[in-house]
């Protein structure tokens, strides 16, 4: 239910709730004459029930942006950004690389630059069977035919059944499905037809790439191999041969994985001419968008607080000493915080510390005692204490009366178990 909807029924409601928990403590005066001296009563005791429940509602949101914000940058968050990595090629069309970020500091990719050569790709056996008129009779033996694969040394055997009088393309469709079917063959079939002509072609293709997956295949019964034209291969097996900074290595496949975690996964697509760099490294972009977002966070939610210190004082004071007493280690990496308490981020400072100082920026930031850190303990610390059960301060202290009126409107709502809006503001 949207803030504001709740007229005039929150109001009257509300209201009544307040009304009665106040009068049922001294009476039934303006709320404000009961607390003294006068420079203790603040605004906000003439807030309406629904400006009331905004009040709330503002204060649990900003921290729970702001707790937000400040995860992407704690180390102790396993989906930091801090641990995000990114891979650039010079030829993206050529050779590209993946990388799975890191957990932590210890399994984040390390940094790195490859340069790689390909001279020819890794490549699977396929051979092209003869093309037969689809429709014309079969010149197949009827019966049983039965065939015998091998492939890195292993045989296996694959049988189809043969009925005088069908076509080519039942056959040759009758013969890709047993192969299709036998589990463990490390071979596909497929029947290409050519509608335009008029024929069908039996066509099998290695599953894997390279040398080792070739095969061959021999008729045991019948004569099939020779009536689909399957004898021999059309394009040979082939590994990928490239050198890798310098030094030369051959593969059965085109994809294979590096880094000292085995993060890193690279892909052949094409030859080269000249060598094509992969360069890992800390994705410094991710990090600065997620500063940006902190340090706006973290400027929305201390003038919130700021501005309602009579009954958010301990979260603006805990907000604005997080910043000032970190401020030497801010300046270091361009996060600047003002003598107002405002901070900002000078961007091109904090490029070059994310370039040329990274294990310090998340020292700085996510480490323990650094800004994100403690900014996400302080909203979370916050969240997790609900308005109804925070502690007021002692009477005629500053705070006192705003103080008690949001904890007893917050009691009110607690222990109705109202819905929606009004509970998620206090939760």
């Amino acid at each position: 239910m949207a803030i504001a909807s709740l007229t005039p029924f929150a109001d009257d409601v509300l209201s009544a709730l307040a009304t009665s928990s106040i009068n049922g403590t001294r009476g039934s005066g303006p709320f404000d004459t009961l607390f003294l001296p006068t420079e203790l009563t603040s605004s906000i005791l003439g807030l309406s029930p629904t400006d009331l429940v905004t009040l709330l509602t503002t204060a649990r949101q900003s921290l729970l942006s702001l707790a937000s914000s400040a995860a992407p940058l704690d180390l102790a968050n396993p989906t930091s950004s801090l641990f995000a990595t990114t891979v650039s090629s010079s030829e993206d069309g050529v050779i590209a690389g993946s990388v799975v970020n890191g957990i932590s500091t210890d399994t984040v990719p390390e940094e790195a630059t490859y340069a790689f050569t390909v001279s020819q790709l890794a490549v699977a056996q396929a051979t092209v069977g003869t093309a037969l008129a689809s429709t014309a009779a079969n010149a197949f033996t009827a019966g049983t035919n039965t065939v015998r694969f091998t492939q890195d040394g292993t045989t296996t055997d694959v049988s189809f059944d043969v009925t005088a009088g069908d076509s080519n393309q039942t056959v040759l469709t009758s013969f890709a499905n047993a192969i299709n079917a036998t589990t463990g063959l490390g071979v596909s079939a497929s029947v290409v037809e050519d509608a335009t002509a008029g024929t069908s072609q039996l066509v099998l293709q290695s599953k894997t790439t390279g040398t080792t997956n070739a095969f061959t295949v021999t008729s045991l019964t019948g004569n099939p191999v020779a009536d689909a034209g399957v004898g021999s291969a059309t394009t040979a097996a082939q590994d990928a041969a490239y050198t890798q900074d310098g030094i030369a290595f051959t593969r059965d496949t085109n994809d294979f994985y590096l880094g000292t975690n085995a993060s890193l996964h690279v892909q052949l697509l094409q030859t080269t001419i000249t060598p094509v760099t992969l360069t890992v490294a800390p994705d410094t972009s991710a990090v600065a968008s997620a500063v940006d977002s902190l340090v706006s966070d973290f400027n929305g939610a201390r003038d919130f607080f700021a501005q309602f210190a009579d009954v958010y004082g301990p979260v603006a004071s805990q907000l604005q000493s997080a910043a000032f007493r970190l401020q030497g280690q801010l300046e270091t990496i361009g996060v600047h915080v003002a003598a107002s308490g405002t901070v900002s981020v000078d961007t091109e400072k904090l490029g070059a510390a994310l370039e040329q100082s990274f294990q310090h920026v998340q020292t700085v930031l996510g480490d323990v005692g650094g800004f994100a850190k403690e900014l996400r303990q302080i909203a979370e610390t916050q969240l997790s204490t609900p308005s109804a059960q925070a502690a007021s301060q002692p009477p005629f202290q500053a705070g006192y009366g705003p103080g008690f009126l949001t904890g007893a409107f917050a009691r009110h709502l607690a222990h109705l178990q109202l819905q929606g809006l009004l509970v998620n503001a206090l939760a």
